[in-house]
């Protein structure tokens, strides 16, 4: 423009020698109009995105800008508009400017808004390549009227190596950091905030040299280093950005994927619960990942690595875990350059997660993944041997995309008559026990009986809660193996005798209720009650063998040997009990 200017009046000097005053002035007024049309036509020019320009007079509109970046080459991005009392227009839509260099980058783009149901969105290129978003909101939000609209999403891929930047221990990357974007509607202030992890990442670019004020939150875990600073004077039809420098240690962070990452929580025929955390994770970066940060379910130290290939390259052995972090080279499962890996992590499900109240269980397993980057699927899993019961009305599978949290998970489960002792109930069991419950809910009542058949549904439920009491106990002692002692057999001894109290107190009342029933419903009571007697019986032998173990009268071997004969002992007597309550239930029914 200011060339044109310039041309156009040197050729007027060289022609006012022939000019008349008049016609001088004239073509001078000319040459001033056309200056000022052209410098009111520069933004167009400028802008990135759009043709209006900023204003000094206040709108009413203000954006908070923000970034979270993660050690593994992914951000998170937010951009929430806000209107105030003060707004002096209306709006339907808003437009967002992004870097050229996340277009087809990003991921999981949400947004949502304050005066009714989420915006729509839609992309398209503006000026220089300029990633445009736009969000067309659900209703008109009027002038002078307080809401809020918000965008987010995922950036992948769009980390870049520096040219001989590596050290041998660090690497440097150029990362494409919005600091706010163009908008298409002015707004008083932006509010820009930006988050980088620390010690594992930090940031080798000066927030001064962009405007920022920054520190580190050494309290956090993790901790972050924070950008921040509000601007009031921008240029907001221009997106403002920059290739700004991280460095990470080659050994655990860098540009890393991870196409997918299970968490399984598992119950063992024992009652053991145990969480097996499956994580795969591509390396696309030039150095060997030799650690990876995780979250697991547990305090421990050390857990167990299970070999994921077949043949197994590995053997099932311990994987430490220091400051959070899981060592890849010490189970020998390092992650070359553009190469991927399976690591498989299994370990006791901490109790601080989980609570068992008269053998039903509720475990509240948290949101958090077994990784804190961006996961492309993540699964949750809850896994039940045959003669458990789950008592969970939701889905036992959790299937998320994109996604870096879930949603915190309730699960809930019971033993089952004969889940305590490593064997299944028999089919024809399993449909009793649904059977008696369906009688017990829909079966017309009769009022005569009624009371006696209220005693046998508590002599049932007794028995349930005995063996379910006692699934827990025997659990608890199989958990602790060889390191079982006196003081846990003289405990364990202790709450079998209170259930057993409980359940023959039962038993006394249901004889009292029945004392002038029948011969059939007699004789079937007392195969019960024999059954019962028997089952206490074999549970005494149980723990009479712990404690010959415990005095060391009996070795490993033959202990275990004893134990696979007790538990066949329980099977057919826990068998035979559910038999007999069929039984006394049918010939009730019958002699009525």
């Amino acid at each position: 423009m200011r060339f044109q200017f310039v041309f156009c009046f040197a050729r007027f000097l060289r022609l006012k020698q022939r000019l008349s005053s008049r016609f001088l002035l004239g073509t001078l007024v000319f040459f001033m109009i056309a200056q000022a049309f052209l410098a009111f036509q520069a933004p167009t020019a400028m802008s990135h995105a759009f043709s209006a320009s900023s204003t000094s007079d206040p709108t009413g509109y203000t954006l908070s800008s923000f970034s979270n970046f993660t050690q593994y080459g992914q951000f998170y991005v937010n951009e929430t508009f806000s209107a105030n009392s003060s707004s002096t227009t209306s709006l339907s839509s808003l437009t967002l400017g992004f870097p050229s260099n996340y277009t087809g980058h990003i991921l999981q783009p949400m947004s949502s808004a304050s005066f009714g149901t989420a915006p729509r969105i839609s992309t398209s290129t503006g000026t220089n390549g300029t990633m445009l978003v736009t969000l067309s909101f659900p209703s008109t939000l009027a002038a002078h009227t307080p809401g809020k609209v918000s965008l987010s999403f995922w950036v992948t891929g769009t980390y870049s190596v520096v040219p001989n930047s590596d050290t041998g221990t660090d690497t440097n990357y150029t990362v494409p950091a919005t600091f706010y974007p163009s908008l298409s509607t002015p707004v008083d202030q932006v509010s820009s905030v930006l988050w980088f992890p620390y010690p594992n990442t930090y940031v080798g670019s000066t927030a001064s040299n962009y405007g920022y004020a920054d520190f580190t939150n050494g309290t956090a875990v993790p901790e972050y280093e924070t950008w921040t600073k509000t601007v009031t004077d921008a240029n907001y039809t221009l997106v403002s950005w920059a290739k700004i420098i991280m460095i990470s240690p080659d050994a655990d962070a860098g540009m890393i994927n991870f196409p997918a990452v299970t968490r399984e929580i598992s119950v063992g025929t024992s009652g053991a619960l145990m969480v097996t955390d499956t994580i795969t994770l591509e390396n696309l970066g030039q150095d060997a990942i030799s650690s990876i940060a995780v979250n697991l379910l547990t305090n421990a130290t050390s857990v167990t690595n299970i070999p994921s290939s077949i043949p197994p390259l590995s053997n099932v052995g311990p994987a430490t875990i220091t400051n959070g972090e899981v060592s890849l080279s010490g189970i020998n499962q390092e992650v070359g350059p553009s190469s991927a890996q399976t690591i498989v992590l299994q370990y006791p499900l901490s109790s601080a997660y989980w609570s068992v109240s008269n053998g039903n269980y509720l475990l509240n397993i948290p949101g958090t993944l077994p990784v804190d980057g961006l996961v492309n699927t993540y699964s949750l899993v809850f896994n039940l041997p045959s003669g458990f019961v789950s008592t969970t009305t939701g889905p036992t599978t959790i299937r998320l995309l994109n996604v870096v949290s879930g949603p915190p998970a309730t699960f809930a489960f019971r033993a089952g008559i004969g889940s305590s002792f490593d064997f299944a109930l028999p089919i024809a069991s399993i449909a009793f026990i649904g059977f008696f419950v369906v009688a017990l809910a829909f079966k017309p009542r009769k009022s005569k009986p009624e009371e006696k058949e209220s005693a046998i549904d508590d002599m049932v439920k007794s028995v349930e809660d005995k063996v379910s009491g006692t699934n827990e106990i025997v659990s608890e002692l199989r958990a602790k193996s060889s390191a079982v002692n006196r003081l846990d057999l003289s405990n364990a001894r202790t709450r079998i005798d209170e259930l057993r109290s409980k359940s023959a107190s039962r038993l006394a009342n249901l004889k009292t209720e029945l004392v002038d029933a029948g011969p059939g419903s007699q004789a079937a009571l007392n195969e019960v009650g024999l059954n019962d007697r028997e089952f206490d019986r074999a549970i005494k032998d149980l723990l009479n063998s712990y404690e010959q173990f415990i005095s060391r009268k009996m070795k490993a071997d033959t202990f275990a040997k004893v134990q696979q004969s007790h538990e066949h002992r329980i099977q057919r007597i826990t068998n035979s009990l559910l038999d007999e309550l069929q039984d006394l239930r049918h010939d009730y029914e019958e002699e009525q």
